[in-house]
């Protein structure tokens, strides 16, 4: 009985930390309409090319426990819906192939989760990196990478919606700059 009350207890604590999660992600983007692109066509090519395809670990507020933070969805499709989404907002029209068309090929580096662990909190950090390289039609390269790190702070260990929220707020933030950045387009 002492050994289940103990069990039971730890997993309290820990907001069973053990436990695997499967994320949704699900980046919305908010942006404002403009005709920048004055409907001219965009190859777009997006691919997954992060080193290891697990998003992270969870671990208790004592920085123990293995459940596994994943997906299983196609990021890259998911990127290139939203991306896409977004150059049409932009007033382009992105096309699968097209040799006359300005070209934009987007790499997801890095989506990953991790926590750090504090005194009196948890913190539950989301990381996303997406690398942009687009080409124009006269054979001009623009390269850039974008990063955020996005950070919630919790007293116990991160429930799958925190989880999923700070991975999409950060991969919603690297989405922004990409169609903030003016030289870009």
């Amino acid at each position: 009985m002492r050994k289940i009350l103990v069990f039971m207890l730890a997993c309290m604590f820990a907001g069973c930390a053990y436990i695997d999660q499967n994320l949704r992600v699900a980046p919305e983007l908010n942006l404002a309409s403009s005709n920048i692109g004055a409907g001219r066509k965009i190859v777009l090519r997006v691919i997954d090319d992060r080193e290891e395809q697990l998003i992270g670990k969870r671990s208790s507020s004592y920085g123990i426990g293995m459940g596994k933070i994943s997906t299983r969805q196609d990021l890259a499709k998911v990127l290139k819906d939203i991306i896409s989404d977004g150059l049409r907002k932009k007033g382009f029209e992105p096309v699968e192939e097209d040799e006359k068309a300005n070209a934009m090929k987007a790499e997801l580096r890095t989506l990953k989760y991790e926590t750090a662990v504090g005194l009196w909190t948890g913190g539950n950090i989301g990381t996303a990196v997406v690398r942009v390289t687009a080409t124009n039609t006269a054979g001009k390269t623009y390269e850039q990478s974008y990063r955020s790190q996005k950070e919630i702070r919790t007293a116990f260990v991160g429930s799958q919606e925190t989880n999923a929220k700070v991975v999409n707020d950060a991969l919603n933030d690297v989405i922004v700059k990409v169609f903030q950045d003016e030289k870009l387009f």
